[in-house]
């Protein structure tokens, strides 16, 4: 079987298998997730702003509510979008609609969210943009018959998608996204649902993510090589505390 390497010291020996995040990690989760809440926050203000003076007013504070850095167009390390599950910010953005002014409810604002997402899936090539090392280092885990797998937060048949419209899902053996657990990152739930899939153990395995909740992830899973790659949401100082590698992008990897 062949190993894992960071330039010359080997991470893992004899291994079988890798978990990615999606965004952040394989695509640009910044391009991605601004385009996807500019488009949910201006469906809202079309729906319940309608009166509203200042519409563009609401829909940038409704931007920053969902996880947008507004003024430099990136995405916030602490989320919630890319970091919390979809029902959670389903609750916040309808908390702040009906803060704000405007009339919602909980199933209004998941609808607005399943019609943005049927909107966006005609434009979804514009959003996925592919980050740096990612199709190199998953031609070398094909080579040596590593299997690679996905677990994101967004939604199974978006991350299905994604990947389809960048031309790799002949790359992946396993694609998950939230709504295929209970229980989002940090929990160990969509970790475990792939290695049972595989058939593997956790010490055959190896997490990339670009954010804490994906080593917390590996680590709630048993996982005991978790890499935090750091061209996604989250400096590099973030991971210091956590028990991981830390590198700059996939191109930092190699199969041997």
């Amino acid at each position: 079987m062949p190993d894992l390497y960071l330039g010359n010291k080997i991470l893992k020996k004899n291994i079988k298998a890798i978990l990615f995040d999606k965004d952040g990690t394989l695509i640009d989760i910044h391009k991605y997730w601004y385009s996807m809440i500019r488009l949910r926050s201006e469906f809202i203000v079309k729906k319940c702003f309608t009166n509203h003076k200042d519409k563009n007013k609401v829909k940038i504070e409704l931007m920053k509510i969902m996880g947008v850095d507004y003024e430099h167009e990136r995405m916030k390390p602490e989320g919630p979008v890319g970091v919390k599950p979809r029902d959670f910010i389903i609750s916040l953005t309808n908390q702040a609609i009906n803060t704000m002014g405007g009339k919602s409810t909980i199933n209004f604002v998941a609808k607005i969210f399943n019609d943005v997402d049927e909107y966006s899936e005609l434009h979804l090539k514009e959003f996925v943009v592919l980050l740096p090392g990612v199709k190199e280092f998953l031609e070398k885990l094909k080579k040596h018959k590593v299997s690679a797998n996905i677990v994101s937060t967004d939604l199974t048949n978006r991350a299905k998608k994604s990947m389809k419209i960048l031309g790799l899902s002949c790359f992946f053996d396993n694609i998950f996204g939230g709504d295929s657990v209970k229980n989002a990152k940090p929990s160990s739930e969509i970790a475990e649902l792939v290695i049972s899939k595989t058939g593997l153990y956790p010490r055959d395995v190896a997490v990339i993510g670009d954010h804490p909740v994906d080593i917390l992830m590996g680590e709630n899973a048993s996982i005991d090589l978790c890499i935090a790659v750091c061209n996604g949401i989250s400096p590099r100082d973030v991971f210091k505390e956590l028990h991981c590698e830390i590198v700059n992008d996939l191109f930092s990897l190699d199969i041997r």
